[in-house]
């Protein structure tokens, strides 16, 4: 005797692409957490830099590839931070939702 109507969401995938320009981007890391090896797999070679601020420390972390060890501060990237990647050549990344 009435309508009901009802809105659902229905998530096809739990990754999402991001496309990154050459230069500096500004990228959302969604919800998952990943390795930054796993999530620039085969890119990593057209990145130059990556900083992700840290609340708790209240300081840029950062990963240069090729840096010496000792000098990255970040192997995870996630959990709803951004994170500025400066990219020397532009590429599609595919992080989790």
């Amino acid at each position: 005797e009435g309508e009901i109507k009802l809105d659902i969401i229905i998530p096809f995938g739990n990754e999402t692409e991001v496309p990154l320009a050459a230069g500096w981007n500004l990228v959302p890391t969604g919800q998952g957490e990943i390795s930054l090896e796993a999530a620039f797999a085969d890119s990593m070679d057209k990145v130059e830099a990556i900083y992700v601020w840290d609340p708790e420390l209240e300081e840029w972390t950062h990963y240069i590839p090729g840096a010496p060890a000792g000098v990255n501060t970040i192997d995870k990237i996630g959990n709803g931070v951004f994170m500025w990647v400066l990219v020397k050549q532009p590429f599609t990344l595919t992080l989790p939702r």
